[in-house]
């Protein structure tokens, strides 16, 4: 009948193929320069252009006064990358961040103490 006529049809049609490249968008607080590998790519913000499926991206943002910060980036859809930085002076604030060990007293050298015992 007429409905197998209709399913035909729609078996014919097919979807629109993706593009063949999607775009990885970046930003990020305060502005950084953005690298992959050892390749520059620019300052955020940034949008990069990438072949659909070619795997992924290992991006490192780096601004001044900030720790760097290390993402992945997929290809295989359109992806936005948003990131805060933070100051190598908030460091402790991050998760499992532990506190600097003690330094050691002087390399096991000894020093001579101030007559006064370092009071001023």
């Amino acid at each position: 009948g007429a409905t197998g006529a209709a399913d035909a049809g729609a078996v014919e049609v097919e979807a629109p193929a993706p593009p063949a490249t999607v775009r990885v968008s970046v930003r990020s607080v305060p502005r950084a320069a953005v690298q992959w590998g050892r390749k520059s790519l620019g300052t955020t913000p940034i949008a990069i252009e990438r072949p659909r499926e070619s795997g992924p991206m290992d991006l490192v943002l780096r601004a001044q006064g900030y720790l760097p910060f290390h993402t992945r980036a997929y290809t295989f859809k359109n992806d936005s990358l948003s990131v805060e930085m933070v100051r190598f002076d908030r460091k402790e604030t991050l998760l499992g961040a532990r506190k600097a060990p003690p330094a050691p007293p002087d390399g096991g050298a000894p020093s001579p103490a101030p007559p006064d015992g370092g009071a001023r």
